[in-house]
C-alpha cells in the first residue's frame, strides 16, 4: 500500500514537472499572436447611438431612423420612426422596435423585413427577449395609485403577467422559470437597490443600501449581484460581498465573474475567491469576450487576450464608441462609421518584413 502511494505521488511530480516545462510550448501551439485587419467600413450621414453586428449584416439606430446594411456596405433597408418616444433592443437575431405612440411592437429580421407586428395592451415602457420569450416592463397608474408589472408574451400578442409591484423597476433578467427583478426606493436618508428573486408564488427580496445594482444572474449554486461598490453572492437567506473600487464593466460567465475595475482585469469564483488578475491600464473603461479570450478598450485602444501569450495591442484613428462581434469578426462603432475587422494569425517571418 505505502509503495502505491509512493508510486502516484511520483506520478503526479512528474505531471507536474512535464506542464511546467511543456507550458510555454503549448501555449504558443495554441495561443498563436494575431494582428488585426480592416476589411470594410459602413459610413452613415449621422451620428449612430446603437447597432448590432448580425451573421448577416449591420443594424443601426441613430434616434430617427433604422437602418440595415450588408457586411459590404450596401444600405439594404431604412425605417423611419415617427418622431414620438421609440424603443428599440438588438435581440437574438431579431430587432424589435417598440412605438410608443401607437402602442406596438414591430420585429424585423436581419435584413430588415417585418417579422411581426404586435398591439400592444396597457403602457409598455420596456421590451426584452430573454430565453426566447417576450418580456414586457410596464408601468399603470390608472386606479390613481402607481403599479408597474412584467409580463411575458408570444407572437399572437397573448400576455401573461408574472410580477407586479409598488415600486420602481429599473431592470430586470430572467432566466428559466426564475425572475430578477431590480427596484429602487428612496428616503430621507438616501437611496436602496433591491433585488427580487420570483419563481411563481415564492419570493426573496434582498436590499442594498446606498448602492446601485448593476446586474444580477445565477452562478453555479449562487446568485451573484454586482453593484457600483461590491460583488456579492447570495446563497439561500445569506448574502456575502467583497468591495471592489471604480467597477467599470463586467462579466457574468457559466464558471466564474470577470471586472474591470480600476487598472486591472480580474476573474471572481462564486465564492468571491480572486481566481487571476492582470493589469491593463487605468484608460480602459469596457470589456468584452472574443475568440475564447477577454478584451479591453477605451477610449482610442484596444488590448485584446488579455493575459494570454497572444496579447496585443491595437490603436483607433479616432474614439471607439461600442464594439461588437459576431463569428470570427469584430465591429468597432465611432461616431458616424462601423469599421469591421478579423483577427489573423502572424505567420513566422511575416513580423520581420513589417
Amino acid at each position: 500500500m505505502r509503495k502505491k502511494n509512493i508510486f502516484l505521488l511520483l506520478g503526479v511530480i512528474l505531471v507536474a514537472l512535464i506542464y511546467n516545462l511543456l507550458g510555454n510550448y503549448i501555449k504558443e501551439i495554441f495561443q498563436k499572436p494575431v494582428e488585426m485587419k480592416l476589411n470594410g467600413t459602413v459610413r452613415y450621414d449621422g451620428d449612430i447611438e446603437n447597432f448590432q453586428l448580425t451573421e448577416n449584416g449591420i443594424i443601426s439606430w441613430d434616434g430617427n431612423f433604422l437602418k440595415f446594411a450588408s457586411l459590404q456596405g450596401e444600405m439594404l433597408n431604412e425605417i423611419a420612426s415617427n418622431g414620438y418616444d421609440s424603443t428599440v433592443r438588438f435581440e437574438n437575431g431579431e430587432t424589435f422596435f417598440l412605438d410608443k405612440q401607437l402602442n406596438a411592437l414591430y420585429v424585423y429580421n436581419d435584413f430588415g423585413q417585418l417579422k411581426n407586428k404586435i398591439a400592444l395592451k396597457g403602457s409598455v415602457f420596456n421590451v426584452k427577449k430573454l430565453n426566447d420569450k417576450i418580456y414586457l416592463h410596464k408601468k399603470d397608474n390608472s386606479t390613481g395609485k402607481d403599479f408597474e408589472s412584467i409580463w411575458t408574451m408570444n407572437y399572437d400578442g397573448n400576455e401573461n403577467k408574472i410580477y407586479e409591484t409598488e415600486g420602481y423597476i429599473i431592470n430586470f433578467f430572467a432566466k428559466g422559470s426564475t425572475l430578477y427583478a431590480i427596484e429602487i426606493s428612496t428616503d430621507f436618508y438616501g437611496y436602496s437597490t433591491s433585488v427580487i428573486v420570483s419563481k411563481g408564488e415564492n419570493r426573496q427580496r434582498f436590499e442594498f443600501n446606498n448602492e446601485a445594482i448593476l446586474h444580477v444572474a445565477p452562478l453555479k449554486n449562487r446568485i451573484m449581484v454586482i453593484t457600483d461598490k461590491k460583488l456579492y453572492a447570495i446563497k439561500g437567506e445569506k448574502k456575502e460581498g467583497i468591495e471592489i473600487n471604480e467597477i467599470k464593466d463586467f462579466i457574468i460567465e457559466d464558471d466564474k465573474v470577470a471586472i474591470l475595475h480600476g487598472d486591472s482585469l480580474e476573474f471572481y469564483s462564486e465564492k468571491l475567491k480572486s481566481l487571476e488578475k492582470h493589469l491593463v491600464g487605468i484608460g480602459h473603461d469596457r470589456l468584452f469576450s472574443f475568440d475564447n479570450g477577454y478584451f479591453v478598450y477605451g477610449p482610442t485602444e484596444m488590448l485584446g487576450f488579455v493575459g494570454e501569450a497572444r496579447e496585443f495591442t491595437y490603436k483607433f484613428e479616432s474614439l471607439v464608441k461600442d464594439i461588437k462581434t459576431e463569428n470570427r469578426i469584430l465591429a468597432a462603432m465611432f461616431r458616424e462609421h462601423i469599421e469591421l475587422y478579423t483577427l489573423e494569425p502572424i505567420v513566422k517571418g511575416e513580423e520581420e518584413t513589417k
